[in-house]
């Protein structure tokens, strides 16, 4: 069988935007607009199960797309001893 997909990838997000409601998108379709601006922390959603409309960074389901990026690890590894001698 296929593997299960996260709970955090099956929701149904209504979005509203300038008083507009749009949706349901899906997790991955609110982590596409976050570039584009449509989609960002203040932007007020709703899922089933919430009794109002709240701020997405708020939602518990939706925070992970908000959460800063960790910078990637060195690739070189370190060197015995500390830094290498000057040449």
């Amino acid at each position: 069988p296929p593997p299960a997909m996260p709970a955090t990838r099956m929701v149904n997000v209504f979005v509203s935007v300038n008083g507009q409601q749009y949706g349901p998108y899906n997790y991955d379709q609110c982590k596409q607009m976050i570039p584009t601006g449509v989609f960002t922390p203040q932007t007020m959603v709703w899922m089933e199960g919430m009794p109002a409309w709240a701020p997405a960074s708020q939602v518990p389901q939706l925070a992970p797309l908000f959460a800063p990026v960790a910078p990637p690890m060195p690739t070189v590894p370190p060197v015995p001893g500390g830094m290498p001698p000057a040449l």
